[in-house]
């Protein structure tokens, strides 16, 4: 509860800069709807989780090895702030899939946030890094998307 508080605080910070990513990342996933039912990707959202991992997986090797520096993170920040502002603008899901989404979403936002950072150290880096994961590979045990693919930590 503590972290959700957080986030919410982090993402409300965010709102000058991202309104549409503070409107909806407050939004977690039911736990009992989402673990009983798959949801459809239609093709923005497919298209823009897919970016999410190519971008992931060209910095995967730097990212475990410890060589991201500050600014290959901000990008990293930066593609996921940009895809995930794209799927607010583009997805048509219905409604209990849509509040699902926006859970992981909302989580990969705030990482975003922190990613891009410029003072954050390369331990907190790596956290952000490994939450988008996370959200990432939860995402596809939710949703049926025919690209999803799951992100190696």
């Amino acid at each position: 509860m503590v972290f959700q508080r957080v986030a919410i605080a982090i993402l409300l910070g965010l709102a000058a800069s991202a309104p549409a990513i503070a409107q909806h990342a407050h939004a977690t996933p039911n736990a009992n709807a989402a673990s009983q039912t798959r949801f459809h990707a239609d093709q923005p959202l497919s298209r823009e989780m897919a970016g999410i991992r190519q971008a992931f997986v060209a910095q995967h090797a730097a990212i475990r090895d410890g060589r991201l520096d500050a600014a290959g993170y901000a990008a990293l920040g930066q593609e996921v702030e940009t895809r995930v502002n794209t799927m607010i603008r583009e997805c048509r899901l219905p409604a209990e899939a849509d509040r699902v989404l926006h859970g992981y979403i909302g989580r990969m936002s705030t990482a975003a946030a922190r990613l891009r950072r410029a003072d954050a150290g390369p331990i907190a880096h790596r956290a952000a890094a490994m939450e988008v994961i996370d959200a990432y590979n939860e995402y596809g045990s939710h949703f049926t998307d025919p690209t999803w693919k799951a992100l190696t930590p």
